[in-house]
């Protein structure tokens, strides 16, 4: 053997050591318009939502009136849907998708109480947009309720392309996923900053493995919401598509107008399975062709069916129920993350068919209702147009002082034909009674009653 060939020899295990080394894999999505999908998502969360409430045995010696409890969280969702991309931007995220639930079920236990919820099969069939970097879920088959929606903000499955770098990379690299797909993943309203970084992590059997790490901090709601994350995601190299992803994300988020403050740890597993056209059900042009390609106004509201029958209510999406009981229901509108106003229903005493409450008698209750000093002067009141036959709308405009602080009131009493009646109050402070502007009467006409229905 001659030893003048060893370099060489030892030359071209290097070079193929390089070689290797420098091996690189394609991620991106491709196709992704067009392209279809079965989607299952288990969902597990266990936590502690923090609520303040009014001392029981208030201590003067105690500067704040109020005292914070801790409520043990824990909630459980599954879902399956067939899934079709129709559009897709420009950074590669999914901007419109149309959906076939098959599975849709969600389990809430807070304390001891607990709640369950099942998507109905009216509903399964959804369109979903991103617009501005937030979902946006109807249903082109009927009005959804609050929580029917709900069940429809599981993980996002359209900001999925973007934890994907969309180009070559070998097995140690790292990159940043887009802004757009982290808003989207996290549900926010707003994206204030995020450091997510991805990792190829090795390949094997033609599956990349990627690791995701890092913080996010947003807006949700109006509240601060800060989200830390470990996470993992197979790509499919011979499908071309992320097929499975396990994410555990921790959450603290506080208090914010429309929703309490909680910590949490929320896991998701997520399989993605690859479909022909031909078993994709009812996803097909024939079902579509029927869907307007933007999300029509009636449809995008929401349906809140009172659960003594008293009324119905339809409301616009920006109107989140912040508490109910069987005398009240309390809404709060949000504008871009502010709270604007603060809507109580209050069902009324019945009067006789065809008849409501006389214009003075219900100024004058208006006047003394709890907590509230009216100004000496307050606006004259007026009866508002309402198309729907026997309905009867009366306004009353007021400002003053509420608990001692300066506010602003809108009064409104809806009577049906059937001398059904429902006092709605409006209150916000006085600098935010111009931004509700007349934001109060598509709600206040979006009540109606059982009977009055045809």
């Amino acid at each position: 053997m001659s030893f003048r060939r060893t370099p060489i020899c030892l030359l071209a295990v290097l070079m193929l050591a390089a070689g290797v080394q420098a091996q690189t894999y394609t991620l991106a999505e491709d196709p992704l318009v067009d392209s279809y999908f079965k989607v299952e998502l288990d969902m597990n969360l266990s936590g502690v939502i923090k609520v303040r409430q009014e001392r029981s045995n208030p201590d003067s010696k105690q500067k704040d009136p109020y005292e914070e409890h801790a409520l043990k969280q824990m909630a459980a969702a599954k879902h399956a849907f067939l899934e079709r991309i129709l559009e897709a931007s420009k950074t590669g995220l999914v901007d419109k998708s149309a959906r076939l639930y098959q599975v849709a079920q969600a389990e809430f236990i807070i304390n001891k109480d607990k709640a369950e919820h099942t998507l109905p099969a009216k509903h399964y069939f959804m369109m979903a947009h991103r617009i501005k970097d937030q979902a946006f879920v109807y249903c082109p088959d009927g009005i959804l309720t609050a929580e029917e929606l709900e069940l429809t903000e599981h993980f996002d499955t359209m900001g999925l392309p973007g934890l994907l770098p969309g180009r070559a990379v070998k097995v140690g690299e790292t990159w940043k996923p887009i802004n757009a797909a982290v808003q989207t993943l996290f549900d926010l309203d707003g994206l204030v900053a995020q450091d997510l970084t991805c990792k190829l992590d090795k390949v094997e059997h033609d599956l990349a493995h990627v690791s995701v790490t890092g913080t996010a901090n947003g807006i949700a709601l109006g509240a601060s919401a800060k989200m830390k994350v470990a996470a993992s995601y197979q790509f499919d190299l011979k499908a071309k598509h992320l097929t499975a992803l396990t994410w555990k994300q921790n959450d603290e988020r506080e208090q914010g107008p429309v929703s309490p403050a909680f910590q949490a740890e929320i896991v998701t597993t997520m399989k993605r399975t690859p479909i022909d056209a031909d078993q994709a059900g009812d996803l097909d042009d024939v079902r579509l062709i029927k869907v307007e390609p933007t999300p029509p106004k009636p449809l995008t509201r929401l349906l809140f069916a009172e659960p003594q029958g008293r009324y119905e209510l339809v409301y616009e999406r920006d109107w989140h129920m912040v508490g109910r009981s069987e005398q009240q229901v309390v809404m709060r509108l949000m504008d871009r993350g502010d709270f604007v106003a603060q809507l109580t229903i209050t069902p009324w005493k019945k009067a006789e068919p065809g008849k409501h409450i006389a214009e003075d008698e219900f100024k004058e209750a208006m006047s003394k209702s709890l907590g509230w000093e009216q100004e000496d002067q307050p606006e004259t009141g007026k009866v508002i147009p309402d198309p729907r036959p026997g309905f009867w709308i009366y306004q009353i405009g007021v400002s003053g002082t509420l608990n001692g602080t300066k506010a602003v009131q809108y009064f409104y009493m809806v009577a049906g034909p059937q001398g059904d009646q429902v006092l709605m109050t409006f209150t916000m402070s006085p600098s935010q009674a111009a931004k509700l502007n007349t934001r109060d009467l598509p709600i206040v006409r979006g009540l109606t009653f059982p009977a009055a229905n045809p």
